[in-house]
């Protein structure tokens, strides 16, 4: 057979031979369907009468496939309005005070969410932090803080996939060397009897690992309510408490940082196996 013609039938076989092999590899081997990411976009409500102003900034990701952001913003959004609206009956209230003391500065209800984010590319993730700032009356507003961690492949992750906590008393050993780190960072605004009662640590029994419902005067508390509000990150994981938890207001909210190395003996199967990639 003519050579120029022999090459270009090899080579052809050649082509068809491995297009074989990687179908049938792939049709062994099926994988997990990878969410098409697109680029995150900004999305804004804003709301404004004489007696309230609202504005929420939120992302809208394509990993937060149930929309979890979206559905929280506009739940609390639309509540407030609802609770500001005019008519109402904090509205009411405050115009009877204004008749009462004519000469008090006006009165406006607000309310403003913002958000930052923090990419885990080792682990897959991105992490949100909303912060929702609300100002009644007093002398200065309060803000709350909600966290929320997607996967690239469209789940949402809870601190307890990250850590086992509900093992071996893990949480209230972390919440321990939580209370460790915190004592240390905060300084002048530490105050061991509120941080050991913001953790729950002084409600424990003597045994040290059983929750003394008398003590803490309270019927549903549990220690992996301290590492509710979390970042993934490269190197470890942040948990942040909430305003007057552990520290007075002066001191915000302070930031607890554990590196994967320190969170090994903790760590559940899922977070183990992403790290060893």
């Amino acid at each position: 057979m003519n050579k120029k013609i022999l090459y270009p039938l090899a080579f052809v076989s050649l082509l068809a031979m491995l297009g074989g092999y990687f179908f049938f590899y792939s049709k062994g081997k099926p994988t997990a369907p990878a969410i098409q990411l697109t680029r995150v976009t900004e999305n804004k409500i804003q709301d404004k009468t004489d007696f309230y102003s609202l504005e929420a900034t939120y992302p809208s990701d394509p990993r937060d496939t149930n929309k979890e952001i979206e559905k929280f913003v506009t739940q609390l959004v639309n509540q407030k309005k609802e609770d500001w609206k005019t008519g109402g009956e904090t509205w009411q209230g405050e115009q009877d005070i204004q008749k009462e003391f004519p000469d008090r500065p006006k009165m406006e209800y607000s309310l403003m969410i913002s958000y930052t984010s923090t990419s885990s590319p080792r682990l897959g993730t991105v992490s949100y932090t909303l912060a929702a700032y609300e100002f009644s009356g007093g002398a200065h507003g309060n803000t709350d803080i909600y966290t929320y961690t997607f996967t690239d492949d469209g789940k949402m992750l809870a601190s307890d996939s990250l850590l086992k906590l509900a093992e071996n008393n893990n949480d209230i050993t972390l919440s321990r060397l939580m209370a460790d780190k915190l004592r240390v960072s905060l300084g002048e605004y530490g105050d061991t009897e509120m941080l050991t009662n913001g953790l729950g640590l002084a409600y424990l029994k003597a045994d040290g690992k059983t929750l003394d419902l008398e003590k803490c005067s309270c019927d549903g508390f549990f220690f992996g309510s301290n590492f509710i509000h979390f970042t993934v990150t490269d190197t470890g994981i942040i948990f942040t408490m909430a305003l007057y938890q552990v520290a007075p207001y002066a001191a915000g909210m302070p930031e607890v940082f554990f590196s994967w190395e320190e969170l090994t003996p903790y760590l559940s199967d899922y977070t183990k196996q992403k790290l060893a990639q």
